[in-house]
């Protein structure tokens, strides 16, 4: 039990290092900008953190990544903290309840996430003028997509970095079949489950 409570604390600071690095890198100009897109390096950690934690550490992990944000933007204070919230408990409450976390469902559940982002800041950069959807494609949509490519490259590091099965919690109300399986024969056999 101290072993696991001890590797809790150790990947909580992983977490904490890897922000500091992500808020460093995202307000300096450290990595490069292609075509004018920027990176967004603390909204993909928060998509990889919340698949991989419980509901209330995604959400907290977003919050808190999101006040970090709002350091730094023009959006009214806690435009960000509460949108990445938002990010963080959709993305562990897909994970907890819908699919699988591997590769394939970062990709959709995070290209998701990154498109929806995406529109967001267009329409509260630009608001709803004639041209808002022209500087969407040839602007926020590029974002979106390096922001895409960028979230795999975390994402492999993350996993060299932590290990493959980090999650804490097994998921609320989904079973398995094989538990499924054991819990009705423990029933049947007359064992409490």
């Amino acid at each position: 039990m101290e072993t696991k409570k001890r590797n809790r604390y150790l990947l909580f600071l992983g977490y904490g290092i890897m922000t500091v690095l992500a808020y460093a890198v995202q307000f300096t100009p450290l990595l490069p900008r292609i075509f004018g897109a920027y990176p967004a390096p603390l909204l993909l950690l928060v998509i990889i953190v919340a698949m991989h934690e419980n509901d209330w550490c995604g959400m907290l992990y977003g919050m808190l990544c999101g006040m970090l944000t709002d350091l730094n933007a023009l959006t009214p204070p806690g435009f960000y903290a509460v949108l990445y919230l938002c990010i963080g408990l959709i993305c562990s409450l897909l994970v907890e309840l819908l699919v699988q976390n591997n590769a394939i469902s970062l990709i959709c559940v995070g290209g998701g996430v990154l498109l929806i982002h995406s529109v967001i800041n267009c329409l509260v950069g630009a608001g709803f003028s004639t041209g808002t959807w022209l500087l969407y494609f040839t602007f926020y949509f590029r974002c979106a997509v390096y922001n895409l490519l960028a979230l795999i490259l975390l994402y492999i590091l993350f996993k060299l970095i932590f290990g493959f099965d980090i999650r804490y919690k097994k998921p609320r109300g989904v079973y398995p079949k094989k538990l499924l399986r054991k819990k009705k024969i423990q029933t049947v056999n007359g064992k409490e489950s």
